[in-house]
């Protein structure tokens, strides 16, 4: 215990378990047969946008569907349930870290193809390295992603409605894996009637690849939306979350939080950014429980300023991975 526990931070370690013998021993004959690579007790907090959460027993890479299908077969035979990471920029995991595994979609499932009115993305794929490439071909629609921190899967997964980021509207199909079966494509109107959202495919079935219909633009008219965007995102920044609070319909979060005093509100080393009202920056010893901390302190003045309740776009969950209310 005392090795495992080195670099992880004191009251941490009884939370730390270990990977079931004969699931490990499977998860080496995936990783000698290609597309997987495992690993033991992983720092989350070097894998999310917020550096929040202790330790996870286990992340598991996929590179590519086969792996993915081979990865959640092997997962559902042993009645283990598991968490998409995606880029971690709205999952806040929990100080005890997570006892069920991680799965990291990469290598194929990184990758893009930008087309004459649209592109095919993998859901591990990086938005705004998406976003680029299809404003330099002249194509638009995807502006609004820009400035944001996540990845394909994760805007796929994103059902808040009324999020300027959502991108429903550019779907046309979407390809999923589900334990016991092959992987499926679902088309425009599949998706629509589906209940997918960003934790609640923990443990049912994982988004690996997507088709946005686009159209094209003038290269300008499309940079001067990116800017726009960019300016408003703030950008892209490590230790920072944005935006933090779904938009209520007809109103203006930013403007909700500083009317309620919100501005420059802090639990621990988590506050709220000096540049944008409706984001979290954390300093360096910052802790998933002083995030919780923050959105109930936000929510709370929020309502009691104005009687509107905000409802965090930020996905928490505990440590066997279930979405738990902050």
């Amino acid at each position: 215990i005392s090795n495992r526990c080195a670099n992880i931070p004191e009251g941490w370690c009884r939370a730390v378990v270990d990977v079931p013998p004969n699931l490990r021993k499977r998860l080496r004959k995936l990783q000698s047969d290609g597309g997987v690579q495992f690993h033991e007790r992983v720092d989350l907090r070097e894998w999310t946008t917020l550096r929040v959460g202790g330790p996870a027993d286990l992340m598991i890479r996929c590179r590519n569907e086969e792996a993915v299908q081979n990865t959640v077969d092997l997962l559902a035979s042993h009645g283990i349930n598991w968490l998409i990471l995606g880029a971690g920029s709205r999952l806040v995991f929990p100080d005890a870290g997570l006892r069920v595994p991680v799965l990291n979609l990469t290598g194929d499932l990184a990758r893009w193809e930008v087309d004459l009115d649209g592109l095919i993305a993998g859901a591990g794929a990086k938005l705004t390295q998406v976003g680029g490439s299809v404003a330099r071909a002249g194509l638009s629609g995807m502006e609004r992603l820009f400035g944001a921190q996540g990845s394909v899967g994760g805007a796929v997964c994103s059902t808040l409605k009324g999020d300027r980021r959502d991108v429903a509207h550019l779907l046309e199909w979407i390809e999923v894996v589900e334990p016991g079966r092959s992987r499926a494509r679902v088309g425009h109107r599949g998706i629509e009637d589906s209940d997918i959202s960003l934790c609640e495919t923990a443990g049912r079935y994982v988004v690996v690849r997507a088709r946005f219909g686009l159209h094209g633009d003038q290269p300008a008219a499309i940079h001067a939306r990116i800017a726009a965007v960019e300016e408003d995102t703030g950008g892209w920044r490590t230790r920072f979350a944005a935006p933090v609070f779904a938009a209520p319909a007809g109103e203006n979060v930013e403007e909700l939080i500083l009317e309620s005093g919100c501005g420059g509100m802090q639990v621990g080393t988590v506050q709220l950014s000096t540049q944008l009202s409706n984001a979290f920056s954390t300093g360096r010893v910052a802790t998933a429980e002083d995030v919780i901390g923050l959105c109930r302190r936000v929510v709370s003045k929020v309502k009691v300023s104005s009687g509107i309740t905000l409802t965090p776009r930020l996905c928490f969950v505990d440590e066997h991975g279930r979405r738990i209310d902050p």
